[in-house]
């Protein structure tokens, strides 16, 4: 069996998200030792054929995609950095780390982007934190799909990075921080024969396929405030 996370692979087309039952007959080559069929397994395929259907199947396309949603926190807390071991207990102590204790589970993928709210005399001001990745089955499979780094794509340089990352025991649900969160900014940018057009940054996913050895990248859009920042 592989570990939580691992792939298995057919050499016979199978259908997505389909349940199956599998026999295997163990052959000898001693005629004394008759043949004999080994117990069934019954085992359910995954949503994606490949790596490319399952990043664009977490949000992350070619042309950047709106996030499933966003989630504020008042504090980002002091965690080490980059370390992806694993354990359910460490993800959990994360998501409890910036109050998301309790945080129900996901029935279909989703990416939320995290929010840092700073108060000041002229309002509430959002920094972007962190990303919170999630799906009913696992999004990072050693030897499969293997993600790689998560960045952000604008102009100017953002002045953070995720550097921080935790996942659970599965590989199913991913949390990337910023050990120094940024404020998101748009730009202007010349487009031949038109007037100059304001651009928006966006959050890009890399990706490795093992089986052919591709990087793959989609991204997802990245406002400049958290949709309900209009409702603060």
């Amino acid at each position: 069996m592989p570990k939580p996370g691992g792939t298995l692979q057919s050499h016979y087309p199978l259908a997505p998200l389909a349940w199956y039952e599998l026999y295997a007959l163990a052959k000898s080559d001693d005629p004394a030792v008759l043949d004999g069929r080994l117990d069934g397994v019954t085992f359910r395929t995954s949503r994606w054929r490949n790596p490319a259907e399952m990043l664009a199947g977490i949000g992350f396309k070619v042309a950047p995609q709106p996030a499933s949603g966003d989630i504020e926190i008042r504090l980002l807390p002091a965690l080490r950095a980059l370390a992806i071991d694993g354990s359910d207990a460490d993800f959990e102590a994360a998501l409890d780390a910036i109050g998301l204790d309790g945080w129900p589970s996901a029935s279909e993928p989703r990416a939320s982007i995290v929010w840092l709210r700073q108060d000041g005399n002229a309002g509430p001001a959002w920094q972007c934190a962190g990303l919170l990745l999630e799906s009913p089955e696992p999004i990072d499979r050693p030897g499969g799909g293997e993600l790689q780094a998560l960045r952000v794509v604008m102009m100017p340089p953002p002045l953070g990075a995720f550097d921080i990352r935790r996942s659970d025991r599965t590989r199913s649900r991913s949390l990337w921080l910023c050990s120094k969160p940024f404020m998101p900014r748009s730009w202007l940018q010349a487009v031949l024969f038109r007037p100059r057009q304001r651009m928006y940054p966006s959050i890009a996913l890399d990706t490795l396929d093992k089986a052919s050895g591709a990087s793959l990248s989609g991204s997802i859009a990245l406002p400049l405030a958290p949709t309900f920042a209009a409702e603060v």
